[in-house]
């Protein structure tokens, strides 16, 4: 898939979060942990943005990672503080914090995936 695909890819995922995060949830609804929702739903965003911003094989991948996660990062933080200002959402510092691992996650699963790369490189 080329780049610009990935971006369509990236501003079609933020899209569906950011609608996820700022309507009303129901009620009555069972579902699994709202943590590991949060949690997964940063993971895969995180990677969304990431290879929207180049290829695999580029340089600078670490550069790349860094922006992207601080991106997803500010971002979450972003939907979090407009949820305060809406009557049928919360703020949440353990939501950040589940947006926070999901991140983490993504950036360690593509540094320990990589690490054999590089070492094949040396």
């Amino acid at each position: 898939m080329t780049r610009y695909r990935y971006k369509i890819v990236a501003v079609i995922w933020l899209g569906i979060v950011t609608i996820l995060s700022l309507i009303p949830t129901p009620q009555n609804t069972k579902m699994v942990s709202d943590k590991l929702v949060h949690y997964l739903f940063y993971l895969v965003t995180t990677a969304v943005v990431y290879k929207a911003f180049g290829s695999e094989g580029s340089k600078g991948y670490m550069r790349r990672l860094l922006a992207s996660s601080a991106g997803v990062f500010t971002y979450s933080v972003s939907m979090e503080f407009i949820q305060m200002f809406l009557p049928y959402r919360s703020f949440s510092i353990k939501d950040i914090g589940a947006n926070a691992a999901g991140i983490a996650t993504f950036m360690l699963l593509l540094y320990l995936y990589r690490l054999p790369l590089r070492q094949r490189h040396k």
